[in-house]
C-alpha cells in the first residue's frame, strides 16, 4: 500500500511539474529565428529615351558591341547588352546658344547613387564624384518603370550655382508629400557636409533647402526613409564617430528624426533609437536603406579594405559573386530575414561579320561579369513586394564601369 501511495504521490509531483514547465513556455517570448535566402534579381534590359523628338534605346558601353562601340551610345533598335544607365543622355546649352546632346558618362557622373519611387517614376542620381572643388554636383534622372522609358533628367548643378546645399553626393534619398530628401554623405574640403538632408521639390525647378542633424558632430546619413507619414518622422541610417575610453570608435545605427524650423534653417531632432547595427554576417558596409510593411530594409555590401588579412581572404571567398545582402529587421531591431543577392553572372553584345559570300551575319556573343565587384547602390519599393534596385561595378577595368536596373520581390 505505501508503495503504491509513494508512487501515486511521485507521478503527481511529476505531472504537476510538467504543467508549470509548459505554463513557463507559453508565458515565455518565442524568439523567431532568422532565415537567410540567396536571390537573382530581374535585370531591366532596355530603356528608351526621346532625343530630338524621337525615342531610341539607350544603348550599352560593352567596347566589342557593333552597336554602340562608336561615340553615339542610343540606337532604334536595343543590343543583346542592354542599357546602361551611364549612357542615358543629357540636353546642354552650348556656349554659341546650340542645343547639343551628351551622357552622363561623358560628363563625368559616373558614380551611381540613391535613389526613390513616387508613383511610377523611378528617380535615380549620378555625381562627378570628386570632380569639382566645390563640391559633388548631381544629375537626376526620372524613369517611368511602367513603360521602360527616362522621362526626364535634371542636372542639380552644385556650388558654382549655389546648389550643392540642395543634395550634395546624394548617397540615399526617399520620397515624401511632393519632395525629395536625399542623404548627403560627403566631405566637402575642410567642411564636412555628411550630417546634412537635402529637400527639393518633385519638379526639381527650385534650388531646394537644406537641413543639419541637431546632434551633428562626427556624424553622417548613409540612409533615409519615412518611417511615419502621420507625424512626418523619417528614419536615418547615422554613421557616427563616438570616443570610448579615449579612443574614437566608429558606430552605426539607425533612428527615427523629425524636421523642426528654427528661423530660416531646418533641424532635425532624433527622436529615438531603432537599431544599433552589429555585424550579423560576412557583409560590413552600410550603403542605404528603405521600409515596407513596418520592416527596415538594409542594404550592406562587403568591403575588403586596403589590408588583405587572412581572415579578409576568407570572407572574399564566401561572398564572391554575391558580395551584397539585404537585412530584413522589425521596428524592435529584431533581425527577421537577410536576402543575399547575387551579382550579375554575364551579359551578350551583338557582333557582326561578312561571310565569304559578301553577307552581313549577326551573332549574339556572351560576356562573363560576375569575376567583378558589384555594389548595390539604391533598393526601392514599388507595390506589394516588389522592389527596384541598381547594381553598380565602380571599377573601370577591363570592360569599364557599368550601371544596370534590376527588380526583385522580397517578402
Amino acid at each position: 500500500m505505501k508503495r503504491i501511495l509513494t508512487k501515486i504521490i511521485i507521478a503527481w509531483i511529476i505531472s504537476f511539474s510538467i504543467i508549470i514547465v509548459c505554463e513557463n513556455c507559453n508565458n515565455s517570448k518565442i524568439v523567431e529565428a532568422k532565415t537567410t535566402k540567396t536571390v537573382t534579381g530581374t535585370r531591366i534590359m532596355n530603356l528608351k529615351q526621346k532625343i530630338d523628338g524621337k525615342k531610341y534605346y539607350i544603348g550599352c558601353n560593352i567596347k566589342k558591341c557593333n552597336l554602340h562601340n562608336g561615340d553615339v551610345k542610343y540606337s532604334e533598335k536595343p543590343c543583346s547588352a542592354g542599357s546602361d544607365l551611364n549612357n542615358v543622355y543629357v540636353q546642354k546649352e552650348g556656349k554659341n546658344g546650340k542645343m547639343y546632346w551628351k551622357t552622363l558618362r561623358e560628363l563625368n557622373f559616373v558614380s551611381m547613387q540613391g535613389g526613390c519611387i513616387s508613383k511610377d517614376i523611378l528617380m535615380i542620381s549620378f555625381v562627378d564624384k570628386g570632380r569639382n572643388k566645390k563640391g559633388d554636383l548631381t544629375a537626376l534622372v526620372k524613369i517611368d518603370i511602367k513603360n521602360n522609358e527616362v522621362v526626364e533628367v535634371n542636372m542639380v548643378k552644385g556650388a558654382s550655382e549655389l546648389n550643392i546645399d540642395t543634395l550634395g553626393h546624394s548617397n540615399d534619398f526617399t520620397y515624401f508629400d511632393g519632395k525629395y530628401y536625399g542623404a548627403w554623405y560627403q566631405e566637402n574640403g575642410k567642411e564636412d557636409y555628411s550630417n546634412k538632408i537635402g529637400t527639393i521639390k518633385e519638379e526639381l525647378e527650385d534650388i531646394g533647402k537644406v537641413g543639419e542633424l541637431k546632434d551633428k558632430n562626427g556624424a553622417a546619413v548613409f540612409g533615409i526613409a519615412v518611417f511615419d507619414n502621420a507625424n512626418k518622422i523619417f528614419a536615418m541610417g547615422i554613421r557616427k564617430s563616438v570616443e570610448e575610453n579615449g579612443k574614437q570608435k566608429l558606430k552605426r545605427y539607425i533612428a527615427t528624426y523629425k524636421a523642426n524650423k528654427k528661423g530660416k534653417k531646418i533641424e532635425y531632432a532624433q527622436q529615438g533609437k531603432l537599431i544599433n547595427l552589429k555585424k550579423n554576417n560576412d557583409y560590413n558596409v552600410p550603403q542605404c536603406m528603405e521600409i515596407y510593411n513596418k520592416k527596415i530594409y538594409l542594404i550592406k555590401y562587403f568591403h575588403s579594405g586596403k589590408k588583405k588579412t587572412k581572415n579578409i581572404k576568407k570572407i572574399e571567398k564566401r561572398v564572391k559573386y554575391k558580395n551584397n545582402i539585404v537585412e530584413v529587421y522589425d521596428f524592435k531591431g529584431n533581425l527577421k530575414k537577410e536576402y543575399i543577392i547575387k551579382n550579375p553572372t554575364k551579359t551578350y553584345y551583338n557582333k557582326s561579320f561578312i561571310t565569304r559570300t559578301g553577307k552581313v551575319k549577326n551573332l549574339k556573343k556572351d560576356m562573363l561579369l560576375k569575376q567583378y565587384k558589384w555594389e548595390i547602390e539604391s533598393l526601392i519599393h514599388y507595390k506589394k513586394n516588389t522592389f527596384y534596385y541598381t547594381m553598380y561595378k565602380p571599377s573601370s577595368k577591363n570592360i569599364g564601369k557599368q550601371a544596370y536596373l534590376y527588380k526583385v520581390n522580397l517578402k
